[in-house]
This record gives C-alpha cells, structure tokens and sequence, in this order.
C-alpha cells in the first residue's frame, strides 16, 4: 500500500523530510541533521534527490569536494523545487567546519543558491545561512551576509526567520555570537531597514532560558543592539526581552550593556523602514512580470 511504499522509499520518498538540528557532545561539540526515515540502498533513478540523505548521514565529504565548488553548483539542480535536502547536506558541512580547521573550498557553493529571490528559506536553508553567518572563513560568511540582505529585501527573511537562528544560536552554544555580531553589524549598514530587522530579530531572540548562564560572546550581541537602538532612537519595550536582561548580575560587560539597554529612552516609529521594504516588494514584482509568460 502507499504507507509501506513510502516506508521503502524514506524521507523525501512519498512524504517531505521531517529535519531536526541538534548539537552532539562527542570528542567536541558536533552539527548533526536528522530526520527519521532510512533511505533505500537503491536509490531509483527518478528520485536522485534521496542521495542527499545517504550524503548527510553517512558523511560523503569528498563527493562534494572541488575548490571551485562546481560540483555542488551542480547538485544544486537535481531538485529546485525543494532545495532543503540539499541544504541539509550543506548545514551539516558547513557547520563541522565552522572555525576553518580544514580548507574546504567547495563548501562556499551551498550558500549561493541563497542569492536567488526564488529559492525559499525553510529551515535548512535557514540554517545553512546561521553556519554562513558564523563562518570564519571570509569566502562563507561573505556570501551569507550578501544573501541575508538580499533576502531581506526580497522578504524571504524578516524578523521571525532571523528571531529563530539567533535563538538556536544562543540555544545551542555552538556558534560564535562574536562572529554572529559582527555580520548583524554588516547587514545593518547596507539601510535603516537592515539595520531595523537585525535589531527585532535579535531582540525577539532575548529570553530568559539563554541568560543562565551567560553565553560567551554575548556581550558582542547586546553591543550591536545596543549601538543599534542608539542610532535608531528606539527603548527596548519588549518584554520578555526585558526580563530576560534584567536577569543579568554583575559587573561583567554584558551586565553593563543590559543595564544601559534597559535604560535607553526614544519613541522610534519604522515609517521610512516599512516604506523601503514595501517598495522593495514592488520592485519584485516588477522584475517577476518583466520574466513574461
């Protein structure tokens, strides 16, 4: 019946690829990406996406290596319809990777489908933007910096895709807010609006569960939103935003910066910010009819 043949087929076979990132403690701190299901040992040759899994489970690093990353520029066209799988694949990479202990070139090339308006941010690729943005290698975090401001304009990302990395982010532990930071700072200079919708984000990702204990790099965050807030005129009004830095002690640099954000006055209005995005939203539109039939 359809059951079992999905059952044989596995994820992505008959039924969409239930993913969940976790964070492993083996010798270190490790990415993994999962989803239930067992891919079969031949895969049809129809389907050739279900690769993707045998590739993110049993870890076939050297099949996507090239220095120009043309090989995975091709990947990238086995299922355009749903890119997740492949994302999956390069979040798990991207993400073993994240501090540059070894050069792998090709790896850049999973985050340049992130540039295209029509490639949807699902949770993979979400997560392959995070591992981009907290890359130490300049090529990566390069490439998810242009992508996240693209994708800002084009409405792929607003606050709440942005709210939810930041929050796995600080959930997990594992990826350098201090990088995370500077790339907010990046993205908040391209206009007010990047600046605005780094600035939610961020703060919708401040709750109470993160601050005990503080994170390391932390203070990097409350900083940029700090500075942020300054430049904008804008007090922090969000609540549980506000209890969760009332929950800083001390005299660490992260208490400091809380102390000063729960003390900032402004009655910012995001007229000018909500006025950008609506026109980049026309401007869409515009270069979709441009396409013709």
């Amino acid at each position: 019946d359809v059951q079992k043949l999905a059952n044989k087929l596995g994820p992505d076979g008959l039924e969409p690829a239930k993913y969940e990132a976790i964070v492993t403690q083996e010798k270190y701190p490790k990415l993994k990406v999962t989803c239930p299901g067992d891919v079969p040992d031949d895969i049809p040759a129809a389907m050739p996406w279900l690769m993707f899994h045998r590739a993110r489970d049993i870890g076939l690093v050297g099949a996507w290596e090239d220095r120009e990353g043309v090989r995975v520029d091709t990947m990238a066209q086995i299922w355009p319809a749903d890119m997740e799988p492949f994302f999956a694949v390069g979040a798990a990479l991207l993400g073993d990777n994240l501090d540059w202990h070894e050069a792998m070139w090709a790896h850049r090339a999973f985050l340049r489908p992130l540039l295209d308006s029509d490639v949807r941010l699902g949770p993979m690729a979400a997560l392959t933007l995070l591992c981009g943005l907290c890359a130490k290698e300049p090529g990566e975090h390069g490439l998810a910096v242009d992508a996240a401001c693209l994708a800002i304009d084009d409405g792929r990302l607003g606050t709440d895709i942005l709210s939810d990395i930041i929050k796995f982010a600080l959930k997990t532990r594992f990826f350098n807010l201090v990088r995370l930071a500077a790339r907010l700072h990046t993205i908040g200079e391209v206009s007010e609006a990047h600046r605005y919708v780094s600035l939610i984000a961020l703060e919708r990702a401040f709750e109470p569960q993160f601050f005990a204990p503080l994170s390391r790099g932390l203070s990097a965050l409350l900083e940029f939103h700090y500075n942020s807030s300054v430049e904008l005129g804008r007090a922090l009004r969000w609540e549980p935003a506000r209890e969760a830095l009332s929950s800083v002690r001390g005299s660490s640099k992260s208490a400091k910066l809380a102390k000063q954000l729960l003390n900032l006055d402004g009655d910012y209005q995001p007229a000018s910010v909500k006025n950008y995005l609506l026109q980049q939203r026309v401007l869409r539109a515009q270069q979709w009819q441009a396409r013709g039939p």
